[in-house]
């Protein structure tokens, strides 16, 4: 950039105020987008307040109409909103100008790019099963209605029943309507996996440890962290399988696991509602409905199906942030700042009691079975696979159950071992310091520590599988 005078543009996506633009003023950057639900049209989002001249800049800007804008800059998420307003038009794409000669940007754009495309919205799926359920109410009222022909009071209590019912009924659909725009980090993260699936070449898997601790930004190939918080192997095998499918590029699956994940029981985890989640967002089957030639759980069970149930109880209870967890980046990482712990409140202690009280060494065998399957299936596509425990602070792996601890790494050396696969366990690893952990959970990496070690994965796991 060499000169910053008259509001240059360095894109936008529609004449006037129609699309989406990125505008300079000064030395700040902003987004200037439509959106219905602003007072005057316009919603604008400032990038940065620091530009500087003559140096180059990396930015990335994502949008999709209805849901959400969200944009990094060398790297780092500046803007993330999301509104029902969003109403981006793409009628005329200009790079470096705008609506006259005083917006001409003014210095050097390399490497440009433009993907569009219709994403395939979840809520489509709910269409279906929703219309599917009235059509069958109305259906079974009209053969009530001609069986009760000869009973003229019956009807008319029936008939009242419904008319008073029908209220509710229609606060009921249009709350799940409005609940399904709700961008919760599945959908997104779903939305922005879909876009960059025929780019990807790793792919990460694993629970909140993976989410907070891999930033695919620093890998060598081009990667994306599929980990979730509270997920247990059985989804992490699911998703891997289900996506590795349509990623013609995908060269590795990283297959994460830690000490609370491996042995737990995901029927009495207080986090299970988080399967139906999956299931609503990702298409992935309960495990308890496998293989069976009627999934009547599915009906039985409403969170299949219907945001409310989903997304309601925990609303209320205070278990989701808003908007339902923390959103991520658009290669899936969650930057969790860099403040370190506090020691002195012993978190690290309190999160392995805890640990050690719902880690149970039995179910070690049963979790990991799931991944059997999936190892035979990506040999069988010809994607490498390494596996990998993530650092965790002092204070907490010290006051793990030794025992527990032992035997889990046994049988995870005896896996990698039977199945010819790398595996490191960096629980312990010297290279990281308290200094690296996040504020609340030491056994999560920070922004810092996630760099340091997504670095270390990419040169000790990754690249030498290429080499």
């Amino acid at each position: 950039m060499d000169d910053t005078e008259g509001y240059p543009n360095i894109f936008q996506s529609a004449p006037y105020n129609r699309g989406l633009r990125v505008e300079i003023a000064g030395s700040t950057v902003a987004i200037i987008v439509q959106d219905l639900q602003a007072p005057n049209g316009l919603r604008g989002m400032t990038l940065t307040s620091a530009l500087e001249k003559s140096r180059w800049y990396v930015l990335e800007v994502e949008a999709m109409n209805g849901a959400f804008v969200r944009a990094t800059l060398d790297g780092v998420s500046v803007a993330n909103y999301s509104g029902d307003g969003l109403n981006i038009e793409m009628s005329e794409f200009i790079l470096g100008a705008g609506f006259d000669d005083s917006r001409v940007f003014k210095g050097e754009i390399d490497s440009s790019s433009l993907v569009k495309g219709n994403i395939a919205f979840p809520r489509l799926s709910l269409a279906i099963i929703y219309s599917t359920i009235i059509f069958a109410f109305l259906l079974f009222m009209v053969v009530l209605w001609k069986a009760l022909s000869e009973y003229y009071e019956v009807r008319l209590v029936v008939f009242k029943l419904v008319f008073i019912s029908l209220p509710l009924l229609l606060v009921i659909v249009y709350i799940e309507y409005k609940m399904s725009y709700l961008n919760t980090d599945y959908y997104t993260r779903r939305v922005a996996l879909e876009q960059e699936a025929e780019k990807v070449e790793v792919l990460v898997v694993g629970s909140s440890n993976t989410f907070y601790g891999v930033t695919p930004e620093v890998f060598s190939l081009k990667g994306f962290n599929l980990a979730f918080p509270g997920s247990g192997m059985y989804f992490d095998a699911k998703l891997a399988e289900k996506y590795s499918g349509i990623m013609p590029n995908l060269k590795m699956v990283v297959l994460t696991v830690n000490y609370f994940t491996f042995g737990l029981d995901y029927s009495t985890f207080s986090q299970s509602w988080r399967q139906f989640a999956l299931r609503q967002n990702f298409g992935i089957s309960l495990k308890t409905t496998v293989g069976l030639p009627f999934n009547w759980q599915f009906w039985l069970e409403p969170r299949n199906f219907s945001k409310i149930a989903l997304y309601g109880k925990a609303l209320i209870g205070e278990e989701l942030l808003a908007p339902v967890d923390v959103v991520a980046s658009c290669l899936g990482w969650f930057n969790g700042g860099d403040v370190a712990p506090d020691l002195s409140k012993n978190l690290g202690l309190a999160a392995a009691k805890d640990h050690n009280s719902t880690t149970d060494s039995d179910n070690y065998i049963h979790n990991l079975s799931d991944w059997d399957t999936l190892v035979s299936f990506l040999r069988g596509h010809n994607i490498n696979v390494v596996m990998a425990t993530l650092p965790t602070d002092a204070s907490y792996y010290q006051e793990l159950d030794k025992d527990k601890k032992n035997k889990m790494h046994d049988i995870l050396l005896d896996f990698s071992a039977r199945n010819n696969i790398k595996f490191v366990d960096f629980t312990g690893d010297g290279r990281f310091s308290s200094d690296d952990f996040t504020w609340e959970m030491p056994d999560h990496l920070n922004a810092k520590g996630a760099t340091k070690f997504s670095k270390i994965l990419d040169e000790e796991l990754i690249v030498p599988h290429f080499k």
